[in-house]
C-alpha cells in the first residue's frame, strides 16, 4: 500500500534534521521553504517536485506564508523505471515546472471525490508527475549547468512575479537575444517564461486568498490586467474559480490536512 497525503506547515516554522525510513516524493502546492540536504540549501516554491531517498537526513525552514505540500510514497516499479532511465535518485534530485503544478492540483481535486474512480484517476496523475520529473531531469543531465545569466533571469521573475516584463526587456537585462533567452529558459526549467510567471503569480494569489483579501485587490497585486483575467487564469490552472476557492478554503484545509488515500 502507498500513502498519499497533504501536509500543511506554519509560517516561519522549522523542521529539525530528520530522516524517513521509506523514499518519498513531495510537490510544493503553496508557499515556500528552504531545504537543507546533502550539503546544499535550496529554496522551493509551488511547482517544485523533490525526491527524498530513504534514510537521507534533511531539514526545512518555512517562509513567511508557510507551505502546503502533496506527499506520496512511490511504487517500487516507478523507482525502478527512473533508475533504469539513468535518473540518479541517490542525489535527492528536484525539478520545478508549470505542468507539475497542474498535475498536483488535479490530484488534490480527486482526493476530494468520494467515488470508486478517484484512486484510478489519482494514480494516472501520479504517473504523469513521475514522467515529468524524469523527463526534466533527463534533459538537465545533458546540460553543462545552467549559466549565471539565465539563473538571474529566473530570480528576477521569482522576486517580482507581479511585474509585467517582456521577453525583450528580460533579454536586454541579460545581454542575450530574446529568441536565445526563450529557448534556453524552456530547456533549462521545463516551462516557458510566460508559464513560469503565471505560475508564480497564481501562487501569490493563493496565499492572498488565504488571507481573505478582496479579489479585485488580489488581481491587481498579482499583476493581472483585471479581475476577469485573474479569474480565468486561476480557474484554468486549478479547475475552480477564485471566489469558490476562497469560499470553501477553510473547510478544505481541515479536510486535506488529515487526508490519507491508500492504493495497491
Amino acid at each position: 500500500m502507498h500513502e498519499l497525503r497533504i501536509g500543511c506547515y506554519p509560517a516561519r516554522g522549522a523542521m529539525a534534521p530528520h530522516l524517513h525510513e521509506t523514499s518519498s516524493f513531495t510537490v510544493v502546492l503553496e508557499g515556500s521553504y528552504e531545504e537543507r540536504i546533502q550539503g546544499r540549501s535550496v529554496e522551493h516554491r509551488p511547482g517544485s517536485m523533490l525526491f527524498y531517498p530513504a534514510g537521507e537526513n534533511h531539514s526545512q525552514q518555512f517562509g513567511r506564508e508557510g507551505s502546503r505540500k502533496l506527499i506520496f510514497t512511490p511504487n517500487a516499479s516507478w523507482l525502478g523505471f527512473l533508475t533504469e532511465t539513468r535518473v540518479n535518485l541517490s542525489q535527492a534530485p528536484f525539478v520545478c515546472a508549470t505542468t507539475i503544478t497542474q498535475f498536483a492540483n488535479r490530484i488534490v481535486d480527486e482526493m476530494r471525490v468520494e467515488d470508486p474512480f478517484a484512486p484510478m484517476a489519482i494514480e494516472g496523475y501520479l504517473l504523469e508527475l513521475i514522467a515529468t520529473f524524469g523527463r526534466i531531469l533527463d534533459a538537465g543531465s545533458r546540460e553543462q549547468g545552467i549559466p549565471t545569466w539565465l539563473k538571474q533571469c529566473r530570480e528576477k521573475l521569482e522576486d517580482e512575479p507581479e511585474v509585467a516584463i517582456t521577453h525583450e526587456e528580460l533579454a536586454l537585462k541579460a545581454g542575450r537575444h530574446p529568441v536565445h533567452l526563450a529557448k534556453a529558459f524552456r530547456k533549462a526549467y521545463g516551462e516557458t517564461i510566460g508559464e513560469c510567471q503565471r505560475r508564480l503569480r497564481l501562487s501569490k494569489a493563493q496565499m492572498l486568498l488565504r488571507q481573505n483579501r478582496p479579489l479585485a485587490d488580489i488581481s491587481l497585486e498579482c499583476g493581472f490586467s483585471n479581475q476577469a483575467h485573474f479569474s480565468r487564469s486561476f480557474k484554468c490552472t486549478f479547475g475552480i474559480a477564485p471566489s469558490q476557492y476562497k469560499a470553501g478554503l477553510h473547510s478544505d484545509i481541515r479536510k486535506e490536512s488529515s487526508c490519507r488515500l491508500n492504493w495497491c
